[in-house]
């Protein structure tokens, strides 16, 4: 395994070395583009987007829709809880 190990790392050496078609840092300056996003602010999106989608699904049903939401982050980790609601405020 060792052998095995040691000789892949001296072939993507070998590559970026003497190939010029090896990508190099064009994977790094494109990935340095995206923004980091966050945890707890991607959780936060998927629960907006789940509680848009609950309110277009069930118009009428809006003071149910919001009390279960309500529930639900109350239900979280403290910790949790108070971060995605100042996310939220934010």
């Amino acid at each position: 395994a060792v052998v095995c190990t040691r000789y892949m790392l001296l072939a993507v050496e070998e590559r970026e070395n003497t190939d010029g078609r090896s990508l190099g840092e064009l994977f790094y300056l494109g990935l340095d583009e995206l923004p980091d996003l966050k945890y707890m602010e991607a959780l936060r999106l998927v629960l907006q987007e789940f509680a848009e989608q609950l309110r277009a699904e069930y118009p009428s049903e809006v003071l149910l829709v919001e009390s279960l939401l309500e529930r639900f982050l109350n239900d979280l980790p403290a910790l949790w809880m108070s971060r995605l609601r100042a996310q939220k405020c934010a």
